[in-house]
């Protein structure tokens, strides 16, 4: 093809496209406004034509990113190799960016012309940027769904398929590759699923086909408004999240929580298990406690007979043996009547209410007021509109600051008079009710051993007991869905701080009012 210059020039200079004239190695020997635009920069021994805004690049390269030059240069070469009425094609970045600051893409085709007596190629440049952002994007939008394990698939407003990722296919194994299934009908997607060797688990989909279809449609466009569990014909139990976007397209999710399921089942069958064997044991507690009392009663009952009767008239040897025989079957009523109370702890299972725990220490001061007169002792509580109201049981809660009161009157410095004060701060789950003593304290090492069942720290010729009390405390705590831990020092005195959940504002005070009377 021959071309005029002059009319070349005029018809060319204003496209948006970018045109360029070159030799066989790149040399241009004509280029337009839009071409010289995609200069990096100007040389500086050449001025630019008046009548452009930008300089005129001297080679074709000049226009490209650095590592197009071969693919320009191969495109070159191939158009001036071929007649007239072939061309080459090459897609590659300009040497300038856009204006967002990512590279500009130009489709770039070259063609033989005859210039001025000259065979040159001729080249025009598409920008064809806002088209490799897009699929740039939709790519990587692509690759982070098909990342994730959850299959996702998307139906047009007119129930034609527009996309599902890759977890996708593999759930429903008889899809094809999203590329022979966009834009085709719903109806597609639902027959692949119940043909052969495929099994469906709704029977509707072997007796009647096509109700089975439009039972699927139906579904399609009134999504669940909430995720429901399904459980598949493959024998996987898939959570399924449906909904219509704005525009009216109906998005499916679906995520395989079989082994989820598996492990709450699983879950589930060992807390039937733990909750059959702790009735069980608690059962065998009572029982077995209950049950020893009458015979331990009667043996203990004739060895204090014994000792009463024949006191002095044996030899010493024999009194001593009778007196070890007597405190050992006093010592073993006191256990069994200790399990029976640890073990009698919940079995009520009378409901929370709200409890004053003005009520309760009041309760607790009156039945230690013995032990409080004979020990010397003194013991603070804040003033009633001090303490607050807890969710509990009011009897338990008795029991529970009974003992750890009485633990503190009794474990007493034989140096000072037993201190005992209790204090009250909000927490934020609750309440924290804290016995402070000046007793004779505990090492850290055995502030779990404490609370452990007939778990003692002093023998019983120093301190009197079964070493269960912190054990029925903290039972009692646990039930209620509280916390109960230690502070000590060794000599100086301990802290116990129990944190018992709040009751809530507004809630029926009836049994606090019959508590205060």
């Amino acid at each position: 093809m021959r071309v005029r210059p002059n009319v070349f020039q005029a018809m060319m200079e204003d496209l948006p496209q970018a045109v360029m004239v070159t030799t066989a190695d790149g040399m241009v020997l004509w280029c337009n406004a839009a071409a010289r635009s995609l200069c990096e920069k100007a040389r500086p021994d050449t001025a630019p034509p008046a009548e452009a805004s930008a300089p005129a690049p001297r080679t074709a390269f000049e226009t490209v990113a650095a590592d197009a030059h071969d693919a320009l240069r191969d495109m070159i070469a191939r158009a001036l190799g071929t007649p007239e009425t072939a061309s080459a094609h090459c897609r590659c970045t300009s040497a300038v960016t856009g204006p967002t600051g990512r590279p500009r893409w130009l489709d770039w085709s070259a063609a033989p012309v005859d210039w001025e007596g000259v065979r040159a190629a001729r080249l025009i440049g598409v920008d064809v940027t806002a088209d490799v952002d897009a699929n740039r994007d939709e790519r990587l939008l692509r690759e982070a769904l098909d990342s994730i394990p959850d299959a996702l698939v998307l139906f047009d407003t007119d129930d034609t398929v527009l996309f599902y990722n890759k977890a996708y296919r593999d759930f429903f194994w008889y899809m094809p590759p999203l590329e022979d299934m966009r834009g085709r009908p719903f109806e597609d997607v639902v027959r692949r699923s119940m043909a052969p060797p495929r099994v469906v688990a709704d029977p509707l989909a072997h007796s009647d086909p096509d109700a089975y279809i439009a039972k699927r449609r139906r579904r399609l466009h009134t999504p669940s408004p909430e995720p429901f569990e399904l459980f598949t014909a493959e024998g996987r139990w898939h959570l399924v999240r449906e909904r219509r976007t704005p525009e009216g397209r109906f998005i499916g999710i679906r995520s395989d929580i079989t082994d989820r399921k598996r492990v709450e089942e699983r879950l589930s069958e060992l807390v039937k298990e733990l909750a059959e064997s702790n009735r069980e044991l608690e059962q065998f507690a009572y029982v077995a406690s209950h049950d020893l009392q009458e015979p331990l009663r009667m043996v203990t009952s004739y060895l204090q007979l014994l000792q009463r009767r024949y006191a002095g008239k044996l030899d010493d040897t024999a009194d001593e043996f009778i007196r070890h025989a007597v405190d050992g079957g006093a010592r073993m009523q006191r256990l069994i009547q200790d399990l029976l109370d640890y073990s009698r702890i919940g079995r009520g299972k009378r409901p929370p209410a709200p409890v004053s725990m003005a009520a309760v220490l009041q309760q607790v001061l009156r039945n230690l007021s013995v032990a409080t007169a004979d020990g010397g002792a003194t013991v603070t509580v804040p003033g009633p509109e001090s303490l607050p109201l807890v969710l509990a049981d009011q009897g338990e809660l008795v029991r529970l600051f009974q003992n750890i009161i009485g633990n503190a009157l009794k474990y007493r410095h034989p140096e000072r008079p037993p201190v005992v004060a209790v204090s009250v701060t909000p927490e934020a789950d609750g309440w924290c009710i804290s016995v402070a003593d000046n007793g004779i304290g505990i090492e850290e090492a055995h502030y779990d051993r404490i609370f452990m069942i007939f778990q003692r720290l002093h023998g019983r010729e120093s301190y009197a007991g079964t070493g269960i009390g912190l054990a029925i405390a903290k039972k009692i705590v646990d039930r209620h869905g509280g916390r109960i831990w230690v502070e000590s020092q060794a000599g100086e005195g301990s802290s116990f701080h129990v944190v018992l959940p709040a009751a809530a504002a507004g809630e029926d005070d009836m049994p606090v009012t019959m508590a205060r009377r």
